[in-house]
């Protein structure tokens, strides 16, 4: 497993800032307005993948307070403060995120809506996927996805 970081680069400055370090298994994803990102990363302890939420401006990052990927998750469109999710509950103890990009774990997700300024969770959806990519539509009615297993497109009513 190898580690990430993520740097910004000022065009004007001509500077190089780095804004998260030697962070096992991390994946990153931006907010539309570039913002905020969602990104997890890797736990040795119990061998599962954390997902935060970190704001550029504050430079602070906050624990969303489950396990999951940074790529299962998406921002909303129409509110700045929610996030939406697929996360799973039961998955095996392993190094993530490489054996789920390996195949070698797979995840049953649930779909969530997060406001994560307050916390409050919200289950969209307590079928079983296991979601490879998901975004919302642009007036947040619909949230979209692909089934990983197998490469099935599913939209979900908000």
């Amino acid at each position: 497993l190898s580690t990430g970081f993520l740097f910004k680069y000022d065009l004007a400055k001509e500077s190089l800032d780095k804004i998260l370090g030697d962070i096992a298994g991390l994946q990153v994803k931006f907010s539309a307005d570039g913002q905020k990102f969602v990104y997890s990363a890797h736990d040795a302890g119990s061998l599962q993948a954390r997902v935060y939420i970190y704001d550029l401006k504050t430079e602070k990052a906050s624990d969303l307070q489950n396990t999951g990927l940074a790529e299962k998750c998406s921002f909303a469109e129409t509110a700045k403060n929610i996030i939406y999710c697929a996360i799973s509950q039961n998955t095996i103890p392993a190094v993530y995120p490489d054996a789920w990009l390996k195949g070698e774990a797979l995840f049953n997700d649930s779909l969530w809506q997060i406001n994560f300024e307050t916390g409050e969770k919200k289950l969209l959806s307590d079928r079983n996927f296991d979601v490879k990519q998901i975004w919302p539509s642009p007036d947040d009615k619909f949230l979209y996805f692909i089934e990983k297993n197998n490469g099935s497109f599913w939209s979900l009513e908000i």
